[in-house]
């Protein structure tokens, strides 16, 4: 729960403070899964190491996705980040010498942190509750900046925030990719407390959720997402007694 309402704030970085509905936020959960698990399986590295990769796997393919997208209208921008997050499904699916396919990739080893293993659910909950702090602390720093403040002058009037010399796509791109990343990595993260990676990881039910607490919480609004996450998390839990609920 902590990394879907991290994830839905990464989200609200794009939606909420610029305006624009990207659907990429699960292309970008699904190759941060995908890069931390295949770092450590693949390619001999380490959990951290692995989550170093999460990140910047997508914040490289939101820099080359976004130069030419954050150009189009509204509508184009949703079609497009949409048909991003479905190839990275494909991928997902059909690379089978790299991903395994719908087999997946089982087996992720617990992380250990200075000699201590945590592979345990209950001391996993540490690493997505410290994530958790530093990534909602950073959004909200960011919100409140400079950066954030010309987000939203942009998302209200961008001829107007063009008229006082700011070009508009340099912090479109810069929330884009910041955004990127740090939903890749909670996706790493995510896959490790599962112990596989495979397809479903880029299942809409994600996306659907991420969407839902941003719509709840208010596109825009730092705090009131992260009380949407907070209930969205809890709800379904305290609904589970009833299959129709």
């Amino acid at each position: 729960g902590l990394l879907y309402t991290v994830a839905a704030d990464a989200g609200n970085l794009v939606h909420g403070y610029r305006g624009l509905l990207s659907l990429a936020q699960l292309g970008f959960w699904g190759t941060g899964a995908y890069g931390a698990a295949l770092n450590v399986i693949r390619f001999g590295g380490d959990f951290w190491a692995g989550l170093a990769l999460a990140g910047l796997v997508p914040a490289a393919l939101a820099a080359v996705i976004g130069l030419p997208t954050l150009r189009t209208r509204r509508h184009a921008f949703v079609i497009v980040t949409l048909t991003f997050a479905l190839l990275a499904d494909l991928v997902a699916r059909n690379w089978v010498g790299l991903t395994r396919g719908a087999l997946g990739i089982p087996g992720l080893p617990a992380p250990v942190f200075f000699g201590f293993s945590l592979h345990t659910p209950a001391r996993f909950y540490y690493i997505a509750y410290a994530y958790a702090l530093l990534a909602l602390g950073f959004l909200h720093l960011l919100g409140t900046s400079r950066i954030g403040q010309v987000l939203k002058a942009i998302k209200q009037n961008e001829p107007l925030t063009q008229s006082q010399g700011i070009s508009p796509l340099p912090y479109k791109l810069a929330a884009f990719v910041i955004g990127a990343a740090i939903t890749g990595v909670a996706g790493g993260i995510f896959v490790f407390y599962l112990k596989i990676v495979d397809p479903t990881i880029l299942d809409f039910y994600y996306m659907q959720t991420f969407l839902i607490i941003v719509i709840i919480g208010g596109a825009g609004s730092f705090w009131g997402v992260v009380a949407a996450g907070l209930v969205m998390v809890a709800l379904p839990e305290a609904l589970r007694f009833s299959d129709d609920l």
